[in-house]
């Protein structure tokens, strides 16, 4: 809880009653390794605050894995269209590392947005930086087209991921095969 205090601080000072209700309201979960945070064809009815592990959000399709984004400590945790709509989630989002984490349920986040007004722009701050990643990741599927320039782009962007991550993720985040990635990975 420490680290979301301190990320949030680090945002816009958070009131002593945000850090009352954030003391009493927020629940802890862990997660093994393999285990889901929410899954394909579920409300995403929590917003978790990742403590330390890694998790991996993909949108399962027959066998394969196609990977939408990687979250690691000290990122918020949530499949971001389930939990705001709360409808059902078309990704799913599972532990590639035991994980720790902290949540509110979506009833107690809105309560909060009520009632601590700098919760809104602390929040709205960590959502236009993801919103912002998000569309740089875009751009790479969609504009840059050597396989090269968007694994740089990846080590750049992420660095601390390029050893946690399995290459056949990252292929598939970067919109190439693993074989293709692994090339380009020899080269460098």
């Amino acid at each position: 809880m420490e680290a979301l205090f301190n990320l949030f601080d680090s945002i816009y000072p958070m009131s002593s009653g945000l850090q009352d209700y954030l003391s009493t309201n927020l629940k802890s979960r862990k997660l093994k390794k393999g285990e889901l945070l929410v899954k394909k064809g579920h409300i995403c009815t929590i917003g978790s605050f990742l403590c330390s592990g890694l998790l991996h959000c993909y949108y399962p399709e027959n066998d394969r894995k196609i990977t939408s984004w990687f979250l690691q400590e000290g990122k918020l945790a949530i499949s971001v269209g389930s939990f705001f709509t709360q409808k059902i989630s078309y990704e799913t989002i599972e532990a590639m590392e035991p994980c720790e984490l902290v949540y509110l349920t979506y009833q107690e986040l809105q309560t909060a947005y009520s009632n601590y007004l700098e919760l809104n722009y602390i929040i709205r701050s960590q959502l236009e930086r993801y919103y912002m990643l998000k569309e740089e990741h875009t751009f790479q599927l969609q504009k840059v087209t050597t396989t090269k320039d968007r694994f740089d782009w990846f080590i750049s962007t992420f660095p601390e991921l390029v050893t946690r991550v399995p290459m056949r993720y990252i292929a598939s985040f970067l919109g190439v095969t693993e074989e293709t990635l692994s090339r380009i990975r020899k080269k460098s």
